[in-house]
C-alpha cells in the first residue's frame, strides 16, 4: 500500500506539474497588451496636445522659430507690400506730382516703390523687434486657439474659422523705413489704421475638433497610466512573459507607425484649407511642420522604444540565433580579455571589482541610460541610438576587464553564473 500510495502522489504531482497553462490566461494577456499597444498612439496624442497645443508657454516657443523662417518672412512682406498699396493709389500720386510728358514714367517708379517696400518690409521682419511683436502676437493667438479647441472664452478673432495673429504693428515700422528712404506716401495716421492678420489654423470642423480635444486633454494623464497597467498585467498573466514584450515592442511600433501615417494624410487636407494669398502654401507646409515636429520626433522616439524592447527580450531568449548573438558577443570580448590577462593585463582592484559585480555594474549601466532618457524634455530616435551603442560599448568593456582580470576559483564560479 505505501508502494501504491507513493505512486499514486508521484503520478498526481507529475499530472499537476505538466498541466497545461489556462487558456483563458493565455487569452486575457493577448488583449491587454495589445490595448496596451493601441493605447500608446493615444497617448502620445494627448501628452502632445496639453503640453505644446494646450500650455502657451510651450507653444510660443514652439512657433518661435518660425519668426526666421524664409517662407514665412516672403510672405509677410508680401502681405505688409499689399496692405500699403491697397490703402493708398500710389501711382495716381506719382502722376500727380510728374509734369504731363512723364507720366509715363509713374508704372515703372510705382513698381520700383513697391519693390523697394517689399524689400525693407523683410528687413523690418528680420530685426529683434519683430521677434518680439511675432512671440507677442502668438501669445495673444494662443489664447484663441485654446478657446477656440476647448470651446470657452470668446471667439472674437476666429473669423471664417481661423486662428490668425495680428501683426499690424509691423506695418508702422516698415513705414518708418520708408521716410527715411525719401518716400512718404502712406500717411501716419492711415497706416496706424491698417491691420495685418496672419492666418495660422483652420478650425472649419470646430464642433468636431472641439470634442476631440476636450477627450484627450482630459485624458493626457490617465491614458500612459492606464497603457503601461495593461503591459504589466498582460506580461504578468503571459505564459511566455519574454514572448510578450517581444509582442508589446512589436505591436507598439506598429500602432506609433499608424499615427504618424495619418498625421502625414492630414497635412495635405490642412494645407489645402488654409492655403490662400495671405497664407502661401511653402508658409503653411513652414507652419504645420514646425507644430508637429515634436509629436514626430516623439513618434520616431517611442517607435525606437518599442523595437529595442522587442529586439532585447528576443535576444535574451533561448532561441538559435539570439544564444549565437549572445556567445559570440561574450566570447569575442571575453576572449580578448583573456588575451589581455595573458599579457599581463589584470587591471588589478578594479579588474576584480568589475569581475566580482559584472550582473550589478550592467544593469547601473541600463539605470544610466534609462535615467538620461528621463531628464530630456525632447528625445530623438537617434539620441537613443547612440546611447545603446554606448551602452553595447560599456558592457564590452566590462566583459573585457571581468575576463581580464585573475580571479580565485571561487570567485570565477560566482561570475560565470
Amino acid at each position: 500500500m505505501a508502494i501504491k500510495d507513493s505512486s499514486d502522489k508521484t503520478t498526481v504531482s507529475s499530472e499537476v506539474t505538466s498541466a497545461p497553462f489556462p487558456r483563458w490566461r493565455r487569452y486575457v494577456a493577448i488583449i491587454l497588451i495589445a490595448a496596451s499597444c493601441i493605447l500608446a498612439p493615444l497617448s502620445l496624442a494627448a501628452i502632445w496636445l496639453r503640453s505644446q497645443v494646450l500650455d502657451t508657454n510651450a507653444y510660443v516657443e514652439t512657433v518661435a522659430p518660425l519668426s526666421q523662417n524664409p517662407a514665412i518672412i516672403d510672405a509677410l512682406a508680401a502681405d505688409i507690400t499689399n496692405a500699403l498699396f491697397d490703402a493708398v493709389d500710389v501711382k495716381d500720386d506719382v502722376k500727380r506730382v510728374l509734369p504731363d510728358k512723364a507720366e509715363f514714367l509713374a508704372g515703372p517708379m510705382t513698381a520700383g516703390v513697391k519693390k523697394l517696400t517689399e524689400e525693407l518690409a523683410t528687413r523690418a521682419l528680420e530685426t529683434d523687434q519683430f521677434q518680439t511683436v511675432w512671440l507677442e502676437a502668438n501669445r495673444i493667438a494662443h489664447r484663441q486657439l485654446e478657446n477656440a479647441l476647448t470651446g470657452e472664452g470668446t471667439f472674437v478673432t476666429t473669423a471664417d474659422g481661423k486662428v490668425v495673429l495680428d501683426l499690424s504693428a509691423i506695418i508702422e515700422k516698415v513705414r518708418e523705413e520708408l521716410v527715411k528712404n525719401g518716400i512718404n506716401v502712406f500717411p501716419e495716421a492711415l497706416v496706424k489704421q491698417l491691420q495685418l492678420q496672419f492666418p495660422v489654423f483652420e478650425l472649419e470642423s470646430l464642433g468636431s475638433a472641439q470634442k476631440v480635444v476636450r477627450l484627450l486633454d482630459a485624458s493626457a494623464l490617465w491614458l500612459p497610466v492606464l497603457s503601461l497597467v495593461l503591459l504589466v498585467a498582460g506580461v504578468a498573466l503571459s505564459p511566455n512573459r519574454r514572448r510578450a514584450l517581444v509582442g508589446w515592442g512589436i505591436g507598439s511600433a506598429i500602432a506609433l507607425a499608424v499615427l504618424g501615417a495619418l498625421i502625414g494624410l492630414v497635412r495635405p487636407l490642412y494645407l489645402n484649407a488654409i492655403t490662400s494669398d495671405a497664407m502661401p502654401r511653402d508658409a503653411a507646409e513652414a507652419t504645420f511642420d514646425t507644430m508637429v515636429r515634436y509629436l514626430r520626433q516623439s513618434l520616431r522616439f517611442l517607435i525606437a522604444i518599442g523595437l529595442v524592447v522587442a529586439i532585447g527580450s528576443w535576444l535574451a531568449g533561448p532561441g538559435r540565433i539570439a544564444s549565437k548573438v549572445r556567445t559570440t558577443f561574450n566570447e569575442t570580448f571575453g576572449g580578448l580579455g583573456d588575451r589581455a590577462e595573458s599579457h599581463g593585463w589584470t587591471f588589478g582592484v578594479v579588474g576584480r571589482f568589475v569581475a566580482t559585480h559584472l550582473m550589478a555594474l550592467r544593469i547601473v549601466g541600463v539605470g544610466l541610460v534609462l535615467l538620461e532618457l528621463f531628464v530630456v524634455e525632447h528625445n530623438t530616435a537617434v539620441r537613443l541610438l547612440v546611447l545603446i551603442l554606448l551602452f553595447i560599448a560599456y558592457v564590452a568593456v566590462l566583459q573585457f576587464i571581468a575576463r581580464a582580470a585573475k580571479l580565485d576559483n571561487e570567485t570565477a564560479s560566482v561570475t560565470a553564473e
